[in-house]
């Protein structure tokens, strides 16, 4: 393997990973975020405050749900998706947003499909997943794209460094060896 192709798998790997951390945080801040403005609700109606371990509970819950549909859904779409147009050169973007949302479609049906079919669906607690499609590829679309552009942003970030490292060192370089020559 060439030390470009290491490069490019290395620049993947991170902007994806960062990308997955921010599409996980992003859940986790929205609970804490309800979480007190429910609290404040409580506090100014006089009601029942909960109990005090239902923040850290909401965290956990969100934080699993989270990285479930990171990985299993969001991932999947959209890696795909920047594999699949490396011909289109104009409107690459365009395409990898049109086929990262369909293969998330897919995906979210092939999803309620299988909780379809499991024994016992009508008495799971998983029969309102399965009954909903649209509504969880709708819930799902504000995720895939917090997570899609958050990956062309590091990506764009990381090749605009790459870019000013290569000019810089280029110039450093003709400078060194125009005293070079002229020294001789």
């Amino acid at each position: 393997m060439n030390l470009i192709r290491i490069g490019s798998l290395i620049a993947l790997f991170l902007r994806h990973f960062i990308a997955s951390i921010i599409s996980v945080a992003a859940l986790i801040l929205l609970v804490i975020v309800a979480y007190f403005i429910l609290l404040i609700i409580a506090i100014v109606s006089n009601t029942g405050r909960g109990s005090p371990i239902a923040l850290p509970l909401w965290m956990v819950a969100a934080g699993i749900l989270s990285l479930f549909y990171t990985a299993c859904l969001l991932f999947p779409s959209v890696i795909i998706a920047e594999l699949i147009p490396q011909r289109l050169h104009s409107y690459r973007l365009l395409a990898e947003v049109l086929i990262s949302t369909l293969i998330l479609s897919f995906l979210v049906l092939a999803l309620t499909y299988g909780i379809r079919q499991m024994p016992d669906y009508s008495s799971s607690p998983l029969m309102g997943l399965g009954r909903h499609p649209v509504k969880i590829f709708l819930a799902l679309c504000l995720p895939l794209g917090l997570y899609f552009w958050t990956a062309k942003a590091v990506q764009a970030i990381t090749m605009g460094i790459i870019t000013l490292w290569k000019r810089f060192f280029q110039k450093e370089r003709a400078n060194s060896q125009s005293l070079i020559g002229r020294s001789i």
